[in-house]
């Protein structure tokens, strides 16, 4: 039996904390003791304080009300939902502390620190104190007070902050900085600019923030010393480090109030931890204390300054404005940023990394000198980190995000699509393939659960490629369809089509969600602009343009017919509305949501119609004219699997999986490089594809008899990503082999030797006379391998010149008329005669309009209801107004009030089960349109429902006459004239007769 690892013992943990915080184990009373010193000596009388500096009760009432529920809570035992379920009466109770703490600028020392808590970090061993990261569970209280200081930071934030930093800063969400990342790579593959995008990742970032940097610092260079030391950085640092040290805080410096930077400060000194539920004590003297609600704003005004100098330096060195390539030394100037300021960046894989895309003239050369090496690695031009060098990727996992160097979509989509499903499959048994779950439930929890990872990021991307949606919509339906259980399983959900899973569901398309997504991005920036964003984005205009379709599709549902909808003209209205009343902003999109889906409810109740129309007039008889073939070789066979293909591509796909056959070139070389003229390429399937189209290299090695086992190719998961390789071609030096290459023909080109042989025994074993045994046999022999018409007209050729003088006279004379045959005749029928059935390529609902258009309903034979009886019943079903009308004794009345009643409590229509004998049918049709006019957007949800279950009653009687008239039964279809140009298939069937009159129209089955 295995042996769990055993964890380290408490104070292993301590002195781990200890040396990442720089923390000194000290006794509660001496730390009380040295708290209550610096608080006493700080000097009050020069500390102006003002109305606004002041925390209110309000401020405390709202930090309360906002605290997070199911927390741990600190040493004072105070749990969060204390304060949260009554925010009024904590506040009152607790405002006479916080206005202390506010007017003295001296906090409680239990709200300074707490207990801290090792979390795994899912990676590396778990039994190393280095695979976990310190949570500190502090006072809720406190954590409320700094929430307060927190909020008044913002403004100073704001003012130290560069252009596109947006940790710390509120309303700017993290998927604004991937936005931001992918424009600049659209603008630069637009106008031809080469690009570098640098990824930093530092070491404990919050825990290596040294406070003197943030607090002011007036010490000596001893203490300078201590202080690098702490943070275990080289000596050479330290004249950085004194160069960065001020007397004044930064909170100050970025326009901060006096008391505000004061009590800031007064955060984050003497903080402290136990670890765990552990006696001992130790303060920290270094760290923005990770769990803190000041941990984030603190660091983002450090980080601030690091930005400031890079952008200083990087513009007097390298010069933006006019040498725009300058990515080592622009590298070299953000290490020595961060290590002058105790920021240690992590170079390790995955963590600080650079992407870079080069084109234009030369770009294949520093290609060549940069993507070299395995791994390629870009060396830093650093003071302070000599020989630091940061690895090259293809594309880096960005804040949720996948950023390739080609700035393509469709790997970020692969990624959210594989995320999506693994959150999906996690709850499908328990929820969304239940049957003892609702519907309704289970889409309100796909939209949190499954569909927040499916568009996290959509927002930021521009429009769509068909592949790019296509990888989306494809995921999202088959979601989709898994929570139409019980009623549908996986595959008849399917076959129903997206629409009207959609439909059944309530879900919007995934063109709706995606524009909802950018909208609602839209607002972020809106919210709070940041210029440079929008001057980059009116550069680029790729995602400007998606962003207007966008706002197109809300004025359509959200103005209707009432004004042009004219997003020019909306905007500035909208724009107000974003900036003054998000929440009125959030209920357009809400409204527009809902109209969509009822939209798309009425287009999904159409393309339903015409499929089960279509699939009821091919059943009737219909025939569906399709498009003949040009020629005979554009179709394939497969002897012995007995299957038709309908071009040579879908051929190969079965001869690969089925055979093993493979294409040109593939199966000649395994690694990279091409033996015949030393070419190293990117990957093996590159190399395949040289050899495919280089006849030369690839004949030359196979005439010496180069073979290998085939590698994974294109899709497989297993073979090599040719989009993560940015190497390009490179030749080697050396003699090239000097081989002959005209001996050799491809396979394509060669006769098939299993046929050869079997044809070499064609007639031995039956009588020479009987011809047709002869001609089976060929056939057979034709049929035995799986391969292409082409090579089998080129081996009936090569046989004919030279198998076929050496047989007997009495076998080659009927095999000559065969072979002679062959090359002039249609090959697929011939040798797969009977193959087995194909499913119709025709989709009922997908092609269902297209099916209605290109059916011949001509040839449809109805049978002669029999004449009426004496005790024959009609059943009539129509408007209510038309039903009042017909009082006959022997007449039973279905009006469209009570059909639709019933629709609505989910029964069925009883007259549509029967009986038929003597009974006749009159189907009156009010406003039939063939669901092609839409009701307007403004009409409320029931009418809407009302009007579309009317419509949909109208189509189900029209297949119900269909259907009537298929049997036999006398039926008659009243219509007005405005139905007429959405009945017209109908009118064409021989054994229906169409009466008009001013009135309306009558078709039925009947004189």
């Amino acid at each position: 039996m295995a042996l769990l690892p055993t964890p380290p013992p408490k104070f292993t943990w301590i002195d781990h904390f200890s040396g990442i915080e720089g923390g000194k184990r000290r006794t509660p009373q001496a730390l009380a003791r040295a708290c209550i010193d610096t608080q006493q000596q700080r000097d009050l009388e020069c500390l102006a304080i003002t109305a606004e500096d002041v925390p209110t009760r309000c401020d405390l009432e709202a930090a309360f009300r906002g605290t997070q529920l199911h927390r741990a809570f600190g040493t004072d035992s105070i749990p969060a939902e204390a304060v949260h379920a009554a925010p009024g009466p904590a506040a009152k109770a607790l405002y006479s502390l916080v206005l202390k703490c506010a007017m003295r600028v001296e906090e409680p020392l239990h709200w300074k620190g707490g207990s801290l808590y090792a979390v795994w970090k899912g990676k590396a061993a778990p039994q190393l104190c280095s695979s976990h990261r310190g949570i500190l569970v502090s006072s809720v209280i406190g954590k409320a007070y700094h929430k307060i200081l927190r909020q008044k930071n913002v403004p100073a934030l704001t003012n130290a902050a560069t252009a596109f930093q947006l940790g710390g800063l509120p309303k700017r969400p993290v998927t604004m900085a991937s936005h931001v990342v992918r424009v600049f790579q659209q603008l630069a593959k637009d106008r031809g600019w080469s690009l570098g995008i640098i990824f930093l990742d530092l070491r404990e970032a919050f825990y290596r923030i040294m406070r003197p940097l943030v607090v002011g610092f007036s010490g000596s260079d001893t203490e300078i010393a201590a202080i690098v030391k702490e943070v275990h950085l080289p000596p050479e640092v330290m004249h950085e480090l004194h160069a960065y040290l001020q007397s004044q805080t930064l909170f100050e410096a970025a326009g901060a109030s006096p008391w505000l930077s004061a009590a800031t400060s007064e955060a984050l000194s003497h903080t402290w931890f136990r670890f765990e539920h552990h006696e001992t004590v130790t303060e920290t003297g270094i760290g923005t204390r990770p769990g803190d609600n000041l941990a984030d704003i603190v660091f983002s005004f450090v980080f601030a300054r690091v930005l400031h100098q890079v952008r200083d330096r990087v513009g007097k060195e390298v010069g933006l404005t006019t040498v725009p390539w300058g990515v080592s030394k622009t590298l070299g100037i953000l290490l020595d940023g961060c290590l002058g300021r105790a920021l240690l960046p992590n170079l390790d894989r995955g963590k600080t990394e650079a992407i870079i895309a080069v084109v234009g003239r030369g770009s294949k050369l520093i290609r060549t000198q940069l993507f070299r090496n395995d791994p390629p690695t870009l060396p830093a031009a650093s003071r302070l980190w000599p020989g630091a060098a940061v690895q090259l990727v293809p594309c880096y996992r960005h804040l949720g995000g996948l950023l390739h160097h080609t700035g393509a979509l469709l790997r970020e989509l692969r990624s959210r699509v594989a995320m999506a499903w693994g959150a999906f499959n996690k709850r499908r048994k328990r929820i969304f393939a239940s049957r003892f779950v609702s519907v309704s439930d289970k889409v309100v929890l796909f939209e949190s659960l499954v569909l927040s990872i499916l568009l996290y990021g959509a927002g930021t991307w521009p429009t769509l490629s068909d592949a790019e949606e296509k990888c989306l919509s494809t995921a999202y339906f088959q979601m989709a369809c898994s929570l139409l259980k019980p009623a549908y399983d996986v595959m008849q959900a399917r076959r129903l089509g997206p629409l009207r899973v959609y439909a059944l569901t309530g879900l919007p398309t995934i063109g709706t969600q995606l524009h909802l997504s950018r909208l609602r991005h839209l607002a972020s920036c809106v919210t709070d602009p940041i210029p440079e964003l929008w001057a980059l984005l009116h550069a680029e205009q790729t995602w400007l343009s998606a962003a207007c379709s966008s706002l197109q599709w809300l004025g359509e549902l959200t103005e209707g017919d009432r004004v042009p909808c004219d997003p020019c003209r909306l905007w500035p209205r909208w724009a107000e509305t974003i900036q003054r009343n998000p929440g009125r902003w959030k209920r357009l999109l809400c409204k527009a949501q809902q109209r969509a889906i009822r939209r798309e409810a009425w287009q999904s109740a159409g393309t339903y119609h015409q499929g089960l129309l279509a699939r009821q007039l091919r059943a009737a008889g219909g025939i569906l004219l399709e498009p003949t073939l040009d020629a005979w070789d554009a179709r394939e066979c497969c002897g012995p699997c007995r299957q038709t293909f309908p071009c040579l591509q879908a051929w190969s796909v079965h001869a690969f999986k089925t055979h093993g056959r493979c294409t040109v070139g593939r199966g000649v070389l395994s690694g990279r490089q091409c033996q015949k003229c030393l070419r190293h390429f990117a990957t093996n399937l590159k190399l395949c594809k040289h050899l495919a189209y280089s006849t030369s290299c690839r004949k030359s090695l196979q005439v010496t008899g180069h073979h290998t086992p085939i590698e994974p190719g294109q899709g497989s998961t297993k073979g090599e990503d040719a989009g993560r390789c940015q190497t390009p071609v490179l030749q080697a030096a050396g003699p090239t082999l000097p081989l002959d290459s005209t001996e050799w023909i491809d396979e394509i080109d060669r006769p098939v030797a299993e046929i050869l042989d079997c044809l070499r025994w064609v007639g031995t074993d039956v009588d020479p006379t009987n011809e047709p045994a002869i001609w089976e046999q060929t056939r057979l022999a034709f049929a035995s391998v799986c391969t292409t018409t082409r090579r089998l007209r080129i081996t009936a050729q090569t046989f004919l010149e030279t198998e076929l003088p050496r047989l007997r006279r009495d076998i080659a004379t009927p095999l000559r008329r065969v072979l002679e045959w062959v090359p002039t005749a249609d090959l697929v029928e011939w040798i797969v005669p009977a193959s087995d059935p194909t499913p119709d390529s025709v989709c009922t609902f997908r092609d269902g309009a297209l099916v209605l258009d290109a059916l011949e309903v001509a040839a449809i034979r109805l049978p002669r209801p029999l004449p009426p009886s004496c005790e024959q019943t009609t059943v009539s079903v129509g408007p209510d107004d038309w039903c009042v009308t017909l009082n006959d004794q022997r007449r039973v009345v279905f009006p469209f009030s009570e059909c639709v009643a019933s629709l609505q409590q989910g029964e069925s229509l009883s007259f549509m089960d029967g009986p038929f004998e003597d009974v006749a049918f009159e189907l009156c049709l009010s406003d039939w349109n063939g669901f092609r006019d839409c009701p307007p957007i403004q009409v409320p949800p029931a009418t809407f429902h009302r009007q579309l279950l009317l419509m949909t009653l109208q189509g189900d009687l029209v297949r119900f006459a269909l259907r009537l008239w298929a049997r036999g039964v006398p039926a008659c279809l009243l219509f007005p004239n405005c139905s007429r140009p959405f009945l017209s298939q109908l009118f064409e069937i021989p054994s229906l007769s169409l009466q008009e009159s001013s009135r309306g129209h009558i078709l039925c089955n009947s004189e």
